[in-house]
């Protein structure tokens, strides 16, 4: 057993670390203040290094089709793997792509973002204290890049100092004031260290090369002069005043390190689990030595750390291990979300665990019972054990009529587009609500206990396939599915399984399962999607050629409860429609107003009754014609737009759901030239955007649906015939739609599409008007989100000069009108804010009418005509701002006088300045009306 515990030197008083008291909330809102006061002015070298430094960050940038560039917002992103996160003080440090994302440890809100580095932010490390500051950061990146951050965050763009030292930074370690050691190589192969000499924060020098080099290089842990380093499966060991490092060999591939701060040994956790104890290791007299042995990790030993005497160890059990190697006592902190990948302590003692699943636990003691505080990062599919690995997989039969397993890799938006506005980021785990301000940042981040997940086999856990969220966000359905190996073995038919589940926004805010439903399709769930009207219901349709349309309705075998008067049951989902095709739906929606449901088959588009599940008409297509995408929306009739997929071609192809008429397509491939899959996005609220891009690459383009105008005249002249022919398409109910290109943008180099969703920004109180300036939510393949601001690049086209209107004679009416004349929205070239809603652009649509008119009410039954008349004003009629309308009722009050003055004096000077109000755009039946009313 080599050395003993007890026979091991005992820490004296003067070397155990100092226990450093926590900081308080003044301390946080001074951190906090912290960041927005500017940075001391610098000397001209540091200048010049600006200059650059500003060049690098506007490289970050998204090029228009038109020459003009956008820089684009860092909303958050997931948390980098091979770093780890630090914390320091009161503020949390997490590596998320070219990015440090600064959080709060106690309100978990993102205070700054440090970077862009020049490559992947790869190591974090935190010196000693400022006495005029917080702690400084050292950040590494992929490029080789070093960079020192003075912690205030003035210019979180550009870092007290920089250096280029030419190879991948693998690790950061900040034993000395001065000093700074950086280990450099590739990951897995050869490496070595360097020391970084610390005159100031603005000044770093590159100094000697310690003499440790590992061919197959692993995790590395520096204390003060002291060196440990994982070369495959051996320990190397380099103390200052050793001529050589010593190697010590162990029996499997080592994964972590931990030098005791009282330098009583070196621990090393292997792949089996066990970690070891060399004891007397940094003896200056070298010995022969046999580790001390502990095993209790199932699995490898992902990350080992020191708190005082304490040893922390965390591996893929989700379990926190305390030990006390001098007593050999274990103390353990169980039930974490998921497995660990890192572990580091702060200077005052405050622990912080990189998770497997993109998220940050923080424990502020190991003192009593400590639950872990979580600061979760963007979810994404790759937390998904087998969606990561690609190994998803399904029953499929083959020629020979033998089951067999086959990979299936689901495709699920990331992004969700809810009816406000909003966004909502999800991939199964965590959702996350990204609001309508702005500046969006992740305002609320809920959690779904989906279960069968945490340190089980990844080939018998539950697999997302299917995830919809409704149009408000108040609801969740899920589809997992899994095959049980041991049933495959010996009757496939009863391996496979599938899980319907629903979430509740409950009265606290929180995602609560409410409804199960147990193998309700015999195959594959294929498509789901929910109703714009309705949160509650659902559409689900399966390889097995049926399809369920599900509700949320009382339980007829639930115990009725008495409340009062009232009798309530327990409500759950449960389908309440269902129907089977002759072959397997591949894409559906319901279409904007909930009646019709449409489904996509190869060769045609069935349109269905929501309520009965009845076929009613249907769309045909090409033979080899599918379906991939489908929307309905609203603008000058119902319409339906599909992104449909042939042998040579990619359209989008739209149709008017009266005339089952096509109206107007457009060309894919044309418009976007590529290799990658192509996905069809639309913009929920009005003025309705489409968009499209080919997953992986960096093009992406948005159009709008506009409505020709017949062009029937020649030479001027314009015959009966034609006059009649004009006419009679003003009237028809199949208007003439084109698809305009609106936008086209390119992302940096090496940032691929992987998701993209529309953003509005509230601009009013009122719930039904918004701001025509929008946005972008991107989700790149670099696990970064991003808000590309839309209204920058209609700033930045060139507008042209509007002519000067032309006065005209004036008369009692130009008084009225500011000396303006009336004119038409075609005759003026002036932008004037448009006289109208959202509500009105809707028109008569079921989900505005139930505020005017109670839904399943009789007629002697309703509310007396003013109080209807009140809720018509209220949904449909523009709200005057509440501050102008004083003023606009005392000029209009004004004006009047002036006109009636005006129409006794002949000759009389009739354009004299009068108070004016805003301007507005109204048309000519409504100023007739209002001079008739005079």
């Amino acid at each position: 057993m080599g050395r003993s515990p007890k026979s091991s030197p005992k820490a004296s008083p003067k070397t155990s670390p100092k226990k450093v008291k926590k900081s308080e909330v003044e301390e946080e809102k001074r951190d906090v203040n912290s960041l927005k006061s500017p940075k001391s002015p610098k000397s001209p070298k540091s200048a010049k290094k600006d200059t650059k430094e500003s060049a690098a960050y506007k490289s970050i940038a998204v090029c228009l089709s038109s020459g003009h560039k956008l820089h684009p917002t860092l909303v958050a992103g997931v948390f980098s793997k091979s770093a780890s996160p630090i914390s320091a003080g009161s503020k949390l440090y997490a590596p998320c792509g070219p990015f440090v994302q600064v959080y709060s440890v106690k309100s978990h809100r993102v205070l700054a973002t440090l970077g862009p580095h020049e490559g992947q932010v790869t190591a974090l490390s935190a010196g000693s204290k400022q006495p005029d500051g917080p702690y400084p950061i050292a950040t590494g990146s992929s490029s080789g890049e070093l960079c020192i951050w003075d912690g205030k965050g003035g210019n979180c763009s550009q870092p007290s100092t920089r250096m280029n030292l030419g190879n991948e930074v693998l690790s950061l370690h900040w034993p000395r004031a001065n000093q700074i050691i950086v280990m450099l190589g590739e990951k897995g192969g050869e490496a070595w260290l360097e020391q970084i000499t610390v005159s100031s924060l603005e000044s770093i020098s590159r100094g000697s090369t310690l003499p440790l080099r590992a061919e197959k290089a692993g995790r590395c842990d520096v204390d003060d002069d002291i060196v440990a380093l994982i070369d495959g499966k051996e320990l190397c060991v380099w103390k200052e005043g050793w001529s050589a490092p010593r190697r010590y060999s162990h029996a499997s591939k080592a994964f972590s390190v931990a030098i005791d701060p009282y330098r009583r040994y070196v621990a090393v956790g292997d792949q089996l689990g066990v970690v070891w104890f060399w004891w007397g290791a940094l003896d200056d007299v070298q010995d022969t030595l046999v580790p001390a042995r502990w095993h209790w990790h199932a699995g490898p030993v992902r990350a080992l750390t020191h708190s005082g005497p304490l040893l922390l160890s965390a591996g893929d059990e989700g379990v926190l291990c305390v030990r006390n190697a001098e007593d050999e006592t274990t103390k353990y902190i169980p039930r974490f979300r998921t497995s660990f990948r890192h572990l580091t302590v702060s200077q005052d003692g405050q622990i912080c665990c990189g998770c497997k699943d993109s998220s940050i636990a923080l424990i502020d003691s190991l003192h009593g019972v400590e639950r872990p505080r979580y600061v979760p990062s963007i979810d994404h599919a790759l937390s998904e054990p087998m969606a990561r690995e690609g190994k998803k997989r399904r029953l499929g039969r083959q020629e020979r009529g033998t089951w067999k397993r086959a990979k299936v890799q689901p495709t699920l938006p990331f992004l969700h587009s809810l009816t406000g506005g909003s966004v909502v980021a999800t991939a199964g785990r965590r959702v996350t609500f990204l609001h309508r301000t702005e500046e969006p940042q992740p305002s609320e981040t809920l959690r779904l206990k989906r279960g069968g997940h945490a340190s089980s086999d990844p080939e018998q856990c539950w697999v997302l396939q299917q995830l919809v969220v409704s149009s408000g966000g108040s609801c969740i359905m899920t589809c997992e599915t899994r095959i049980l190996p041991s049933l495959e073995n010996f009757d496939p038919g009863f391996a496979f399984s599938c899980v319907l589940k629903w979430w509740r926004r409950d009265s606290l805010g929180e995602y609560v399962l409410d409804s199960v439903s147990n193998n309700p399709h015999m195959d594959d769930v294929t498509v789901a999607f929910g109703s714009p009207e309705d949160e509650t219901v659902f559409f689900t349709a399966s390889r097995d050629k049926g399809f369920k349309i599900w509700d949320y309705l009382d339980s007829p075998y639930a115990p009725a409860v008495r409340k009062g008067e009232e009798v309530e049951r327990k409500r759950c989902w449960q389908f309440i429609a269902a129907g089977k095709w002759r072959s397997t739906i591949v894409s559906g929606c319901f279409s904007a107003d909930a009646s019709v449901v449409a489904t996509g088959v190869v060769g045609s588009i069935i349109l269905w009754k929501a309520q009965e599940g009845v076929a009613v008409d249907q769309l045909s297509l090409e033979k080899a014609d599918t379906p991939k995408q489908m929307c309905s929306v609203v603008t000058s009739a119902f319409l339906l737009i599909a992104y449909v997929q042939g042998a040579k071609k990619d359209e989008i192809i739209c149709w008017n759901l009266f005339t089952l008429q096509m109206v107007t397509k457009l060309d894919l491939r044309a418009a976007l030239p590529g290799k990658g899959e192509f996905q069809m996005r639309y913009s929920i609220q009005l003025p309705f955007q489409i968009l499209a891009f080919r997953r992986g690459e960096a093009v992406f383009t948005t159009w709008s649906l506009t409505q020709d105008e017949p062009k029937l005249m020649a030479n001027g002249v314009e015959s009966p015939k034609k006059k009649r022919k004009l006419e009679k398409a003003k009237k028809d109910l199949c208007p003439s739609l084109t698809f305009v290109e609106q936008a086209s943008m390119t992302l940096p180099a090496g940032q691929g599409i992987e998701d993209l969703a529309f953003h509005k920004k509230e601009s009013s109180k009122d719930e039904d008007e918004y701001s025509v300036m929008e946005s972008l939510m991107c989700w790149t393949s670099a696990g970064l989100l991003w808000n590309i601001n839309l209204s920058d690049a209609k700033l930045q086209e060139e507008q042209p000069e509007e002519e000067p209107l032309e006065e005209k004679a004036g008369s009692a009416l130009s008084n009225l009108t500011g000396g303006r004349m009336a004119v038409s929205k075609l005759e003026t070239s002036a932008k004037y804010p448009l006289r109208t809603t959202a509500a009105q652009q809707a028109g008569l649509v079921p989900r505005l009418l139930k505020r005017i008119l109670p839904p399943g009410v009789p007629s002697h039954m309703l509310p007396p005509p003013a109080a209807l008349w009140k809720e018509f004003t209220s949904t449909y009629a523009k709200a005057p701002d509440a501050a102008a309308a004083p003023f606009q009722a005392e000029t209009l009050k004004k004006r009047s006088k002036a006109a009636t003055k005006a129409s006794n004096l002949a000759g009389s000077d009739l354009r004299r300045p009068l108070p004016s109000i805003p301007d507005e755009l109204v048309d000519q039946d409504w100023m007739d009306a209002l001079v008739e009313a005079m």
